[in-house]
């Protein structure tokens, strides 16, 4: 049986994603845990990650058939092993028979216990937000949790199922899309590669909302994955990064770079 998570745990954690942010050093998310290393989403990827200097980690979320809530990306196991069925399709022990590392979504918070952690929501169904944030609560991990939402609907149905939950506006527009953020009640909002400057970012911390850049100064489909780039982001005064590296948190380079002031 899965445990619930201790109250110091929660109370740490939480105040991670906890705005107002003050200048510091830039928080580092391991996306999908360290893919660069070990293969997303899986149990050995998230633990890479958290071993390897990241102050949290990042996953996405689909449901089975039965039901249960599984750690994956895409909506079929093609890329990650070889087989085109749907997740949705099967059942948790037909999937793992096809992908023998998928990961229980109770399993990832059990062993992520009190470490910040992004669920990724993107195009979630109302009814869908309502299971994961639901199961985040029966789980006792809504503290620890920043859900990122695409949409302004997926956020109010973050907020209506769960009202203290913190809220990370991922709307394509980015900085330009602050006041539609502060209206759902977002305490982050994804910041890219065009928002890259530090009137904007500057603007955005006035707001009271912590920044997070998932692309890279070069690309905005591909998350940061050098130290040039993060240290870069770190620079203009972001407040977090996700990034396929976590391990670059633990570069020298990035430590001396700091905030500007």
């Amino acid at each position: 049986m899965h445990g619930t998570q201790s109250q110091s745990d929660s109370t740490s954690a939480a105040s991670f994603w906890a705005p107002p942010l003050q200048s510091g050093p830039l928080r580092v998310i391991g996306h999908r845990g360290a893919p660069e290393y070990v293969l997303e989403n899986t149990a050995a990827s998230f633990r890479h990650a958290l071993t390897s200097g990241a102050d949290g980690v990042e996953t996405d979320l689909h449901l089975t058939a039965d039901g249960t809530i599984v750690c994956l990306h895409d909506e079929d196991l093609l890329r990650v092993a070889g087989f085109h069925d749907a997740i949705r399709d099967l059942d948790i022990k037909a999937a793992r028979r096809l992908f023998p590392a998928l990961l229980a979504f109770d399993d990832f918070l059990e062993m992520t216990c009190g470490k910040p952690v992004i669920v990724d929501l993107k195009h979630a169904t109302a009814a869908e937000v309502g299971i994961y944030v639901g199961r985040c609560q029966a789980l006792g991990a809504i503290n620890r949790i920043l859900f990122t939402a695409y949409t302004a609907e997926i956020a109010v149905a973050v907020r209506q199922r769960a009202a203290p939950s913190t809220i990370g506006a991922f709307f394509p527009s980015g900085g330009a899309g602050l006041n539609v953020a502060v209206s759902v009640g977002a305490r982050w909002i994804r910041v890219l590669p065009s928002d890259y400057d530090r009137s904007t970012i500057d603007n955005i911390r006035r707001t009271g909302l912590g920044t997070i850049a998932v692309a890279s100064p070069r690309s905005s489909f591909q998350t940061a994955t050098d130290i040039d780039a993060i240290v870069a982001i770190a620079q203009l005064g972001i407040d977090a990064v996700i990034t396929d590296r976590p391990d670059l948190a633990e570069d020298p380079r990035l430590s001396s770079a700091g905030s500007p002031a």
